[in-house]
């Protein structure tokens, strides 16, 4: 279904909130390629950190949809809640 752009939020990757035609939201994330300079492949870790969890502690983590690890991007679901202030 055709989504509908709504917010970019950006921390250390290009993140994007989509809302499709059905209500549901999803999470686009874009992951700077692997470089001499840093050459940690970030789109491989955070997948294989989210399945990881999902198999082992808990559904309370986005699901994963899609990825792609040539492009670095993944699609996850949202979860709503409270910004986080600290830890």
């Amino acid at each position: 279904q055709k989504g509908d752009f709504l917010t970019r939020v950006e921390i250390n990757s290009s993140v994007y909130l989509l809302r499709c035609a059905n209500g549901q939201y999803y999470v686009l994330k874009l992951y700077p390629m692997p470089s001499a300079c840093d050459p940690r492949n970030r789109c491989r870790a955070e997948v294989n950190f989210l399945q990881y969890v999902r198999k082992c502690y808990s559904t309370n983590c986005p699901k994963l949809y899609e990825f792609d690890l040539k492009n670095g991007w993944t699609l996850i679901s949202w979860i709503d809640g409270d910004k986080l202030v600290s830890l």
